[in-house]
């Protein structure tokens, strides 16, 4: 009887380890996903900021890539087709920047360390201009890449255990 219970003892503690296990995966997936999605949000909310410039509006978002703004700013003012020229770069830019997203699904952890050198020197035109809330959430942004980096490598580590 008694070894009868040891065993029950052991298949509890065999279930949870597994449900640890299961646990912390979806915690580090959950990890990689949010740093992952950095990269669409920036990509996106880029071309949402050339569109408000373009229209004419007076407001953009902080998360979006500085480099884009520059280009709005210089090649609008080029008067005509300004506008479509600067709305091209600009998607060219922000496509680059969600292809990087796209690669990054398969897990590839180059893509988050080019990341995190794009929007690093991206963050320096929020330095020089002083914007520093815009600086700021660059600096989120990039910690984002950062954990997602580190969530590949844990997911890495993962898939070969099991």
């Amino acid at each position: 009887m008694e070894e009868k219970d040891d065993i029950q003892l052991n298949q509890g503690n065999e279930d949870s380890k597994e449900k640890w296990k299961r646990t912390d995966y979806v915690k580090v997936k959950n990890q990689f996903d949010n740093g992952l999605s950095w990269f669409f949000w920036i990509a996106g909310l880029s071309i949402i900021n050339t569109i408000v410039y373009i229209t004419g509006g007076n407001y953009n978002f902080i998360v979006g890539l500085g480099v884009t703004q520059v280009i709005d700013e210089f090649v609008v003012e080029m008067q005509g087709t300004g506008m479509y020229i600067a709305l091209l770069i600009d998607i060219l830019v922000a496509g680059g920047f969600a292809l990087l997203g796209f690669l990054g699904r398969k897990r590839r952890y180059w893509v988050f360390i080019v990341g995190i050198i794009i929007y690093t020197l991206d963050a320096l035109i929020f330095l020089y201009v002083q914007d520093w809330v815009g600086l700021a959430f660059h600096a989120l942004a990039v910690y984002g890449f950062v954990r997602g980096m580190m969530a590949v490598r844990r997911l890495k580590e993962m898939d070969r255990v099991q």
